[in-house]
């Protein structure tokens, strides 16, 4: 009986010593994944948890269905679901480790980062006016034309490659391609007849095209013409 007893004493205490553990991240990256990202992407997460006994993983926030976790590895993937780095540029899941032991379940949150792409196209802002007047000479600025990218990241927002499409057929402006600068190419000389140009600008981030979208710019009439008696 004394030896039963030793036995039961010892195999509490090594039971007590094996307890689930805190939920690690075993994957020294760091936790993120592009968005747009397909079903089975890594997102750089590896849950473990030891204990006396086998641990298995689950998710209890998936994110609205976005990620998945291996049950018996505890790597984490993308589903496939969509995931959209202008819409959040973070998402968070919680996961479950689960065995035999008597303080099961263990849980831990993690915030996975949405890295952004360049997947959204510029946008021309419509109904935009510029005036000169008929004097004005070669190279004078007409202002800068305005566009907006949605992309979160700098980078990937820039609007640039600004060229002009239709209207210009004098070739009396120009627009600097990195810029959206518009100005006059060559000295202006309407003989008080052409008073508007409508020009169709187009433009891009690098990868994609905005739509095209017309421009006026009204010339404005100078006192140079002397009376006739």
């Amino acid at each position: 009986h004394c030896v039963l007893g030793l036995l039961a004493l010892v195999f509490v205490a090594q039971d007590a010593n094996a307890l689930l553990s805190a939920i690690t991240d075993i994957d020294s990256g760091t936790n993120e994944v592009a968005e747009n990202s397909p079903a089975g992407k890594a997102v750089k997460i590896r849950a473990e948890a030891t204990a006396n006994s086998a641990v298995t993983y689950s998710l209890d926030d998936d994110a609205d269905g976005r990620f998945t976790v291996d049950s018996s590895s505890g790597e984490v993937f993308t589903t496939g679901v969509e995931l959209d780095s202008e819409t959040s540029a973070t998402q968070v899941i919680t996961v479950r480790a689960s065995s035999f032991d008597i303080n099961s379940p263990r849980m831990r949150t993690f915030t996975i980062t949405i890295v952004d792409e360049n997947d959204v196209a510029p946008v021309i802002t419509p109904g935009q006016v510029f005036n000169v007047v008929e004097s004005a000479t070669d190279g004078t600025s007409l202002g800068v034309v305005q566009a907006t990218d949605g992309d979160i990241s700098a980078a990937f927002g820039e609007v640039k490659n600004w060229r002009i499409d239709a209207g210009n057929d004098a070739d009396i402006f120009e627009i600097v391609g990195g810029t959206g600068e518009l100005r006059v190419k060559k000295d202006l000389n309407p003989g008080e007849v052409t008073v508007t140009y409508t020009l169709t600008l187009g433009t891009s981030d690098g990868s994609n095209d905005a739509l095209p979208q017309t421009v006026k710019i009204n010339v404005g009439d100078v006192n140079d013409v002397a009376p006739v008696i």
